[in-house]
């Protein structure tokens, strides 16, 4: 049996850890969209597929896993995991299994004004947001002081802070909202408002089993981001951490792997940004600071039963994550001959 990562795009390190810890028991196989996403040449196999959005994806999919022997799919794209959470029950009646959340949470991990929905029905603090069609209670927050200039502007749906702006003034504000009014797009894909909040980013990666129990947390401190995307952070204890983010995510009823952003404010609060149910780009943090995270990872990928133990759900040692960039070259030749197509 063998395992498959999808848009696997420039992220071959997340081939390796996997390789790593195989054994050579399974083949660590990758597709993308794109026939020269460097990773695919870090496959033991590589293939392109359509995107998501096309009709003939779920079908090439099945069929890609069924002639390779393929028995768990993950995603490492935002754009791709509604339609392979769509498409999971089918899957799963080839017998592949497609480690990710259900169509629900993936949903609502997806739209942000939904996860803020969710954390005010739970207890789970978060950055106070809303709609443009709260133009009034979000004017009369204001001016009563419960969030203040600069208001933070982002899409209910995106992905690598792609569309974020900051609104200074009451003026800046209204035109925004006046342009989400008038807007074509659906409801779903305009603009919401969240108050701008100080303090440190914080992540979590975290596993969880098919009861949607959280197995393993690793808790991380960012160094540096940008446009999204998380180049050094640094793994980190904190117990008041480890309470919030066990609550959220076993109140979300997450499956495989979820990764949390969240702000630690000033003031030592926790506010959940948003929910990323799949692998992260700063997967290797947990991969190195836990010698069990992938295996664990791995083997609900392959539907073991990993029970859930309190005495070892927060273990892992304190390092640093450095990310690098690497080169590598090709040829036409040597990409047709090594990437098979189903389209």
């Amino acid at each position: 049996m063998n395992i498959l990562i999808t848009s696997i795009g420039q992220r071959g390190y997340l081939i390796d850890h996997f390789r790593e810890v195989v054994n050579g028991k399974h083949g660590i196989f990758a597709a993308d969209a794109l026939r020269y996403a460097p990773a695919l040449k870090n496959a033991d196999k590589a293939f392109v597929i359509p995107y998501a959005s096309d009709e003939r994806y779920c079908e090439m999919l099945v069929n890609l896993c069924k002639e390779n022997d393929i028995c768990a799919v993950f995603s490492i794209n935002d754009l791709e995991l509604p339609f392979l959470a769509k498409y999971k029950p089918v899957l799963a009646q080839h017998g592949i299994n497609a480690v990710i959340c259900d169509e629900p949470i993936i949903e609502l991990c997806t739209d942000k004004y939904l996860t803020y929905q969710f954390c005010k029905r739970h207890n789970v603090n978060a950055p106070r947001t809303y709609l443009w069609t709260e133009k009034d209670e979000l004017l009369r927050d204001i001016r009563n002081g419960l969030l203040s200039y600069p208001i933070v502007a982002k899409p209910r749906r995106g992905s690598r802070s792609i569309g974020i702006h900051m609104l200074r003034d009451e003026a800046e504000l209204l035109r925004d909202i006046e342009a989400e009014a008038n807007s074509a797009k659906p409801e779903n894909e305009k603009c919401m408002y969240q108050e701008q909040l100080q303090g440190t980013l914080i992540g979590a990666h975290v596993l969880c089993n098919r009861r949607q129990e959280p197995v393993s947390i690793v808790t991380m401190r960012n160094i540096t981001k940008h446009l999204g995307e998380t180049f050094q952070n640094r793994s980190f204890h904190d117990n008041e951490l480890f309470e919030y983010v066990y609550h959220a995510v076993a109140s979300v009823g997450a499956y495989g792997i979820i990764d949390l952003n969240i702000m630690q404010k000033e003031n030592g609060e926790f506010a959940l940004l948003e929910f990323n149910p799949r692998l992260s780009g700063g997967y290797s943090l947990s991969h190195f600071s836990h010698p069990r995270f992938t295996k664990t990872l791995l083997r609900i990928a392959l539907g073991e039963d990993v029970e859930q133990d309190m005495d070892s759900i927060y273990e892992f040692k304190d390092i640093i994550m450095l990310k690098q960039f690497t080169t590598t070259w090709t040829t036409e030749e040597d990409i047709d001959s090594s990437i098979r197509v189903y389209t």
